[in-house]
């Protein structure tokens, strides 16, 4: 699948929403078509907000400092959990919708972090949510830090 498929299969035949999606994968750079990380991450993110600003957290991380691509680092975080990549990149979308809602931004590598404890956090006291719910509740309990 290519970029003009993903957003064609994102828009539904709705014209405003592949407008949209097209505005979201123009900001987010050339990059974006022909990163495989990046497109990893656009095919699962639900709204192009959430990809806009998934694009600016991942250039928030210094890439020097970087040893995986931004899909392998939610892989290796995926890998840790009792969640799959799916309920991670969902759990994102929460973290990023908020953020955006708070007029925050943060970097990848702290999202996935806050991530991390949430589904730590669920893991340890079995708890029966999603990883996006429990993302949802620690952000409503504990509030988060923009970077």
């Amino acid at each position: 699948m290519n970029v003009d498929q993903l957003i064609a299969q994102k828009a539904g035949g709705i014209e405003s929403l592949r407008i949209a999606w097209e505005t979201a994968f123009r900001y987010s750079g050339d990059s974006l078509k022909d990163d495989e990380s990046l497109f990893f991450l656009a095919n699962r993110i639900a709204n192009p907000s959430s990809l806009m600003a998934l694009a600016d957290s991942i250039s928030q991380d210094d890439p020097s400092l970087a040893t995986e691509s931004p899909r392998e680092q939610l892989l290796s975080y995926s890998n840790e959990s009792d969640y799959d990549p799916t309920q991670w990149i969902e759990a994102m979308d929460v973290l990023l919708t908020r953020l955006q809602q708070l007029s925050r931004s943060s970097s990848y590598s702290r999202l996935l972090g806050y991530i991390a404890c949430a589904a730590e956090y669920g893991s340890q006291n079995h708890m029966p949510h999603s990883l996006k719910e429990l993302v949802s509740r620690m952000i409503d309990r504990y509030g988060i830090e923009s970077s």
